[in-house]
């Protein structure tokens, strides 16, 4: 009975989130993490990190990963790896997360790979070549930050 109660707290406690991290409220942000980490699991089938708007999963990779143990976050693996295929250079949602698991240490060599992988796609585009520059340059400092 209890699970049940606590998965059915999950969306709200990350609606909770959303709104908090919004309104700048970050200590009583940060309470809202500590218990959706403590129902670690439980907690992935309701992120829906796809249909977040960016600042919500900017916060998300900022606040929540690197808070979540190594074990944790590669469970979370699918739901963050859904932005790393994009080819939207405008948003740079993947790439926070993509430095957030980088400091975890988590995949690092499947992290190359997806950067290796956005930089060649990024710099074979056709958009707009000042945004794709920018674009390129970040990500060449997460792959900097791999080698170090």
């Amino acid at each position: 009975m209890k699970n049940k109660k606590e998965n059915h707290e999950i969306p709200i406690l990350l609606d909770a989130l959303d709104d908090l991290q919004n309104s700048q409220m970050l200590e009583e942000a940060k309470d809202v993490v500590d218990s959706l980490i403590a129902m670690r699991e439980r907690m992935i089938p309701h992120l829906k990190l796809q249909q977040r708007d960016s600042s919500f999963i900017h916060y998300f990779a900022y606040y929540v990963i690197p808070y979540c143990d190594t074990e944790f976050v590669e469970s979370m693996w699918n739901e963050c790896s859904s932005f790393f295929y994009k080819e939207d250079t405008t948003e740079y949602t993947d790439l926070i997360i993509l430095d957030s698991l980088i400091q975890k240490n988590i995949d690092v060599d499947k992290i190359v790979v997806i950067l290796n992988d956005k930089y060649t796609r990024a710099y074979n585009s056709d958009q707009n070549k000042s945004l794709v520059l920018d674009y390129l340059k970040e990500v060449n400092i997460l792959i900097r930050k791999i080698k170090k």
